[in-house]
């Protein structure tokens, strides 16, 4: 007792960061960024009506795409033109990339800007072309 009257200050901040580390870790317990299977992405597009976003170069998105997929560039991608894709916050959102890496970091930036129901391609557009489902080729 005598050495929390002595040491008050230093054991509230002691405290109030233990308690931003558990906020911070149940958040974070809550809110995952989800990698999905072929066979999950078929099921939230016909059954959640989710909507596909492929992340890569436009010219790999022309070559070959996603039916009904929307191609975003994610280097004209910042947090203030996040409003142009606020219609789709309320339905499952799908990232795709070549093999699912470079899909990762923009989901960080999807929740860090409110978009809850992210999810990555499990080995991106590559799974989805060894499981022999369909594309839109050029």
């Amino acid at each position: 007792m005598n050495f929390i009257n002595n040491h008050f200050l230093f054991i509230l901040i002691w405290l109030l960061i233990l308690f931003y580390i558990l906020i911070v870790f149940f958040i974070n317990l809550f809110n995952k960024i989800l990698f999905v299977n072929c066979n999950k992405v078929v099921y939230l597009l016909n059954k959640h009506d989710a909507v596909i976003f492929d992340v890569r170069s436009f010219d790999e998105y022309v070559l070959e795409h996603f039916p009904q997929s929307i191609h975003i560039n994610i280097n004209d991608l910042n947090d203030n033109n996040f409003n142009i894709l606020r219609k789709y916050q309320s339905k499952p959102i799908i990232l795709v990339c070549n093999t699912g890496s470079l899909s990762f970091n923009l989901a960080k930036r999807f929740k860090k800007n409110g978009f809850l129901n992210i999810y990555i391609l499990d080995g991106g557009i590559s799974a989805w072309k060894n499981e022999n489902l369909p594309l839109i080729n050029r």
